[in-house]
């Protein structure tokens, strides 16, 4: 296999790559959507007749992953899901917004893209045991709810 192939392989694993973790970051967001609207409404049922709580669940879709971790954070218990999110906000604007140009562009410079794989490869890793979290979060707040008599959306 000639170097250019060669490179173009590497490259292709690349964005092959960064696609699986842009994946993993738009599901980290439809469950932080999945999640938050769970905690309004667990609130709502909480305050009813107490206080007026007017979250909207449906505007939670035009939110950016970072306003959803913002929101987030006045929920969740967990603090390493909270780390972590915070961490991979920051990871998910470098990947869609430069990586891939930064890869693209300094594709013939030797080891480049195969230093950037094992970067993006570590950030799936995190983004994976997020996505984890998030799911035993949403599960012991659903138990936390039905064990209190009330009913989950």
């Amino acid at each position: 296999m000639g170097k250019l192939e060669e490179i173009r392989k590497r490259e292709d694993e690349f964005f092959s790559s960064g696609r699986r973790l842009l994946t993993d970051f738009q599901y980290i967001e439809f469950l932080l959507k999945r999640y938050l609207s769970l905690c309004y409404e667990a609130t709502r049922q909480e305050l009813d007749g107490i206080l007026q709580y007017d979250r909207n669940p449906s505007k939670l879709e035009k939110w950016s992953l970072g306003r959803l971790v913002d929101e987030a954070m006045i929920y969740c218990n967990s603090k390493w899901v909270l780390t972590g999110l915070k961490e991979l906000v920051q990871y998910r604007n470098d990947v869609a917004h430069s990586v891939f140009v930064d890869a693209h562009q300094n594709a013939f410079e030797e080891g480049f893209v195969s230093k950037k794989i094992e970067e993006l490869n570590k950030i799936k890793i995190q983004a994976e045991h997020v996505i984890v979290c998030l799911l035993d979060e949403e599960r012991s707040l659903k138990q936390s709810i039905t064990s209190r008599g009330r009913t989950t959306p």
